[in-house]
């Protein structure tokens, strides 16, 4: 009886030499699935620029460590599918990252994905992965493919409730999957998941999984209202803080900085820990510093209000000043137009009258140098009216 063998081991062979990431083998593979056919020849002789590289495929190099992708900086979508890499790591300068493919590979954690906040499709597809974890940062997240992995409780999918962009999951070919409860669970926990295993999740299929699972996510639930408090309380509180630092009072509204100083002194750590009147004493000086500090805020409120109207202020005052500028401007154009017309007529009847051989050049000289002068007198008052204009506007701006 043959020995079964996983579809990795019948992709990947392990008497072929591991594969490095390096320049030569970015190049190769953007060569290789880039433009083919003369429009291949043309994008070969001008060269490989890797910084502007929206899309790399390296699929079946052996590759045993992700690295070398620091250069990639207008990166989409990377595909390291169908590899050896065991660890997820060196990804951090690839924010711009939508979608990210690591399938048939041998990773065993979800790890070093914080970076990667612009991720929208994640493909783990056939790992070694048992668990859920680290993917707090994937607020975008629409599709997600975890399906032939490890997991062998199905509860671990909760973990992708969190997500509230996320819309698609793959699952099958996990452990837990055996389970006749799974997909019920999955369908009833995930709510904002339209497709499980690319099939649609209709709302009577939901409701036969409440129906079983009702004590579990009511449990849910309940946990991810108290995460949804703490994470509007927390964008609260950044988005305070950026306001504060407008005025750069930030971590000033509150005891913040007081612990933090203390956090960092040893002997007032230790002072501390003595306990007894020292503890009212610290908490008695705590609050007098948070009544200080909340003046020295509100202070610095006023003062950036004040700042703030002053700035629309002049911009206002920019701003009229600009458009009364350029009604001028149009005004001494038109002018320039209406003294121009008559000049251009002139010299239109000399042309005529010397392509219909009325008179000699010699004869119409005169005139032509008249009109020329007289031209350039109308242009010069066009540059000295503009010029004034110009000036004027520089003199509101600067008072």
């Amino acid at each position: 009886m043959t020995e079964k063998k996983s579809l990795n081991s019948l992709i990947i062979h392990p008497d072929i030499e591991p594969g490095v990431i390096d320049n030569e083998m970015l190049t190769r593979c953007i060569l290789e699935y880039g433009p083919k056919e003369e429009a291949g020849r043309l994008f070969a002789e001008e060269g490989v620029h890797l910084d502007e590289a929206p899309i790399v495929r390296l699929e079946f190099q052996n590759i045993l460590r992700i690295d070398h992708l620091w250069m990639l900086k207008s990166l989409t979508k990377l595909t390291l599918a169908h590899n050896l890499i065991e660890k997820i790591e060196n990804l951090d300068q690839l924010t711009g990252l939508n979608e990210l493919d690591l399938s048939f590979n041998k990773i065993e954690k979800i790890e070093n994905l914080d970076a990667l906040v612009n991720l929208e499709v994640l493909t783990l597809f056939h790992n070694k992965i048992r668990k859920l974890e680290n993917m707090e940062t994937l607020e975008k997240l629409l599709v997600f493919s975890i399906g032939d992995n490890l997991i062998e409780d199905y509860k671990e999918m909760s973990y992708l409730r969190r997500f509230r962009k996320l819309r698609s999951v793959s699952f099958k070919g996990n452990p837990c999957c055996d389970d006749p409860m799974t997909y019920q669970f999955l369908k009833s926990a995930l709510t904002r998941v339209t497709y499980l295993d690319f099939k649609i999740v209709t709302e009577e299929e939901r409701e036969d999984g409440r129906a079983l699972f009702r004590g579990l996510l009511r449990k849910l639930d309940e946990s991810d209202e108290k995460s949804e408090k703490e994470r509007l309380a927390k964008e609260e509180y950044e988005a305070r803080v950026e306001f504060y630092a407008l005025s750069f009072v930030e971590y000033l509204s509150g005891p913040e900085l007081l612990e933090s100083m203390f956090e960092k002194d040893p002997d007032g750590t230790l002072l501390l820990q003595i306990g007894g009147e020292l503890i009212g004493f610290y908490e008695q000086y705590k609050e007098q510093y948070v009544e200080t500090m909340a003046g020295l805020v509100e202070f610095a409120q006023e003062a950036y209000n004040d700042r703030q109207n002053e700035i629309k202020l002049f911009n206002d005052l920019v701003l009229n000043a600009l458009e009364d500028s350029v009604k001028k401007s149009k005004q001494v154009v038109e002018n320039f137009e209406e003294k121009k017309k008559p000049l251009v007529d002139k010299m239109n009847e000399l042309i005529q009258k010397f392509t219909t051989k009325q008179a000699t050049i010699e004869l119409l000289e005169p005139a032509i140098v008249d009109l020329g002068d007289a031209f350039n007198d109308v242009l010069y008052e066009l540059w000295k009216s503009l010029m004034t204009i110009e000036m004027q506007l520089y003199e509101q701006c600067e008072v």
